[in-house]
This record gives C-alpha cells, structure tokens and sequence, in this order.
C-alpha cells in the first residue's frame, strides 16, 4: 500500500496535485480530470472524453442509415453522443429504463416499448453494447430506431457489424 500525500484545500477549493502524481498519470497543464465521490474519499481520474473517435463513429452511422434506412444512435449510460435518421440532439439525456439496460451491457431486442428519450417518439428496437473501454469512460451502446416498419434480423446483423467495428480499437 503506498503511503498518503497529504494536501490542504484552499478557500476556493482547490487542490494542487503532487508532480509525482501528475507524472504517473500523465497529466499536464490544462488537461481535464474527472472527480467522484468514493464512499469517504474522493476519486481522481484522467477523464477521456465520451466523444473520443466522433468523426468515425458518424461515418459509421452513416453507412449503417445508408444501408438499412432505421434510425441508430450511439449513448453512453445517460446521453446521446452521436445519431443519424432521428431529431435528437447529441448531448440529448436518455430515458431511464434505457439507461438501465445500457448500464446492463447486454444485447436486447425490445418487444415491449422502451424510448430513447423521455418522450415516446424514437421507439428502441434494438441495444447492442459497445466494448471500447478506451474509448468510453462508461456503459455504452449502439441503439437501432423502430420506425414505422419491422426492423429485419439482416438490419439487425448490420447493426451489430457496425457495433463491432465501433468498438474495435483501430478506428
């Protein structure tokens, strides 16, 4: 067990973190941190941004809306990051029982209603989990729109090629 470092909080609240620690985190002026609350204490850690890989994970979207005209959205645990063929705006917070089935990290074809947001216009058809813990700092998933017909299991099969591919490491 490493020993503590002990600081002092300002009157402002701010703490200056040791170089020992910044060096080991590899963190530098400007960089942004996440900070949680740990049951006593809190915890510090290099925040990677949810939109980490945008562009390619649009361009992926496009192809997947190109090839099975259903609206698709990636979301971490609690927000939109990125959509094609829906008016839903990136940064859109997602609706609780989604957000409990993202949290789950399993595949799930709905057959009961489920809506990516709070109102009951984009009905999921389909959650498929993303596994790219490099790129997520969260739960996430790749979600397929019900529209006004019948998702196929080949949009669905091209729904989770794409999954893959957004999950893999080299986009």
């Amino acid at each position: 067990m490493k020993p503590a470092i002990i600081r002092t909080m300002d009157s402002q609240g701010r703490i200056i973190i040791p170089h020992e620690i910044r060096r080991t985190m590899n963190l530098s002026g400007g960089d942004t941190i996440e900070i949680r609350t740990v049951e006593n204490g809190v915890l510090l850690s290099k925040y990677k941004s949810a939109f980490a890989g945008d562009r390619s994970m649009k361009k992926y979207l496009n192809i997947l809306y190109s090839v099975t005209h259903c609206g698709a959205a990636i979301c971490t645990e609690d927000q939109v990051i990125v959509s094609k063929g829906l008016c839903v705006m990136e940064g859109t917070t997602i609706s609780e029982p989604l957000q409990d089935y993202i949290r789950s990290g399993k595949q799930q074809i709905f057959t009961e209603p489920v809506y990516l947001t709070d109102t009951s216009v984009s009905q999921v058809d389909t959650l498929i989990p993303l596994s790219a813990p490099d790129r997520f700092w969260q739960s996430s998933a790749l979600v397929v729109i019900k529209g006004r017909r019948e998702i196929t299991e080949s949009e669905r099969a091209c729904a989770r090629l794409i999954a893959a591919l957004i999950s893999s490491p080299n986009i």
